[in-house]
């Protein structure tokens, strides 16, 4: 199954000539059930291919194809659970279609949603524009993106495997999620500050993009964990959305957004940054933007929130969020089709594999912010003996055990937990699949830090 498109850089997505065009619209009631929506996304995918064509042999566009949890819903289909249980979001805005078009030419683009519009499928459309740009540099001139995912790690990170993410519907293997921040940025205020002051915000040196505590020049994927507890400060831009060590380096999103600028009737600037980013499991968007960003005891008690989207000083605001499964592209198959087949029939293996999604809950019942990194687990035979070796969570309480036997009884045990945690109780699991997702559950004791 081919892993779904218009999702990895190539050279049409990396060109600095390129724009992106991002339209979001629900399907018209007269697309009333599952043979009416099939058909559409025949036209859909007919569209998207002619926009996509080559001319003079250089390839024009890429399209990335997304459908909102309002689109399962209305015709009944298995939602993605990233979609079932999304995170919470800033100003969630609601659509049953998303499509994220990286184009060479304006003309092809305008003729691309001339043929969407005239389909007569669509309503309630919006279209939000930006573009590819030259030099790397955000609008306050900072080098963005010096930390995105490297290229050899991206497919780990950014489409689904249904064998590490058994609670996904079996259409979900080699799709991806996307999610869309529309970033309102306060380049006015942010620019008059003084450099130095800026470069605290960001953490990083705006001339080069080495982080504050380093060399200059310093490779930003060479990075170690961070020596100082103060330098760059911990409420800066990289230290909430990018801590390095102790677990924190496996979680990781694939950002590919682009900025956007207009001027307003009076004159002052209207810009800021049309936020994309792709993800195997939408808990990776949640733990960089909850428990990190927006988390006033990450990394430690009383750090506050991200200095950038810090509202007490707005240098950037999320205006409205979107969320969408882009599912895989089959060969001969019309897009987002393959989300309408019924489950496969899977047989029972000899072997198979433990998803652990590990969770942390208060005394008050409510989810702990706390990390989720770091438990480890084994699992054992009747007889008490390991059938595995210690396997851990990641930060967003993810842990994968290696091959075990299916259909005997196993004792999942928690081996290692971290300090100011109850230790989870045993469970009995038996495997009847290649995957299966156990689900954990600590308890918190009462005034336990967020973070320690």
């Amino acid at each position: 199954m081919a892993r779904a498109k218009g999702v990895l850089p190539d050279a049409v997505i990396r060109d600095y000539r390129a724009s992106g065009t991002f339209v979001f619209a629900n399907i018209r009631p007269t697309v009333a059930d599952a043979a009416a929506a099939k058909s559409w996304l025949v036209q859909l995918t007919d569209a998207v291919m002619a926009l996509c064509a080559a001319v003079d042999g250089e390839p024009v566009a890429r399209v990335a194809v997304g459908f909102g949890s309002t689109f399962f819903t209305r015709f009944a289909l298995a939602l993605p659970t990233g979609l079932a249980a999304p995170p919470n979001v800033p100003n969630p805005v609601a659509f049953d279609i998303g499509l994220y078009v990286m184009s060479r030419s304006d003309a092809a683009t305008a003729d691309f949603l001339r043929a969407v519009a005239e389909s007569g499928a669509l309503a309630d459309v919006t279209i939000e524009r930006g573009y590819q740009r030259h030099d790397g540099r955000e609008l306050s001139g900072f080098r963005d993106g010096l930390r995105n995912i490297e290229r050899a790690r991206r497919p780990e990170f950014v489409f689904v495997d249904v064998e590490r993410f058994p609670e996904e519907p079996d259409y979900a293997d080699n799709g991806t999620y996307l999610a869309y921040m529309k970033v309102r940025q306060n380049l006015a205020a942010f620019l008059l500050l003084p450099v130095d002051q800026q470069e605290a915000i960001i953490g990083r040196r705006k001339n080069d993009g080495s982080r504050l505590d380093l060399p200059s020049g310093t490779n930003p994927h060479a990075e170690p964990e961070f020596g100082d507890p103060n330098l760059p400060p911990a409420s800066c831009h990289i230290r909430k959305t990018g801590p390095r060590g102790d677990h924190h380096d496996d979680v990781e999103i694939f950002r590919r957004g682009v900025p956007f600028l207009t001027v307003n009737a009076d004159g002052t600037l209207y810009a800021g940054l049309q936020f994309a980013s792709f993800q195997a499991s939408l808990e990776y968007l949640d733990v960089i933007l909850n428990r990190w960003m927006m988390n006033t005891g990450f990394p430690a008690a009383g750090t506050g929130f991200d200095r950038l989207v810090d509202p007490a000083q707005a240098f950037a605001t999320i205006e409205k969020t979107s969320l969408f499964f882009v599912p895989p592209s089959l060969p001969n198959r019309p897009i987002g089709e393959v989300m309408f087949d019924p489950p496969h029939a899977h047989h029972i293996p000899k072997l198979g594999r433990v998803a652990l999604r590990k969770r942390v809950q208060n005394p008050d019942n409510t989810p702990s912010l706390g990390e989720l990194g770091g438990f480890g687990f084994r699992l054992f035979d009747a007889a008490g003996q390991p059938v595995c070796g210690e396997f851990f969570t990641n930060s967003a309480g993810h842990g994968l055990s290696t091959p075990v036997p299916t259909q005997q009884p196993l004792t999942l045990r928690e081996t290692t937990v971290l300090p100011n945690i109850n230790p989870a109780a045993e469970q009995i699991v038996t495997l009847t699949t290649r995957s299966t997702r156990v689900d954990v559950l600590n308890a918190a004791p009462p005034n336990t830090p967020g973070y320690s």
